[in-house]
């Protein structure tokens, strides 16, 4: 199944897939946008995010339960990852990098 919507600038699209229980959707609004998608089956999950030369991502996994997440603005990046198996934890420091 899809569906789009529009109205005043902003725009959103989705799509669903019922085999695997498959899910996307994209949205828009004044320089702003967001990507995402899930998958029932295996619990997975990604998301992406910009604005204003800001940027988001987010990846999670359920099965062995993994999730990562970096992050950019001003200069700036910050990234995470944990593991729930191990229960392991890496990053959760900001740090500069080059542009």
């Amino acid at each position: 199944m899809e569906r789009r919507w529009r109205r005043d600038g902003e725009e959103m699209e989705e799509r669903w897939r019922g085999d695997g229980g498959e899910m996307e959707r994209r949205w828009r609004r004044d320089g702003e946008e967001m990507e995402g998608r899930w998958r029932e089956d295996g619990e997975e999950m990604e998301r992406r995010w910009r604005r204003d030369g800001e940027e988001m991502e987010e990846r999670w996994r359920g099965d062995g339960g993994e999730m990562e997440r970096r992050w950019r603005g001003d200069g700036e990046e910050m990234e995470e990852r944990w593991r729930g198996d191990g229960g392991e934890m890496e990053g959760l420091s900001p740090r500069l990098f080059e542009r």
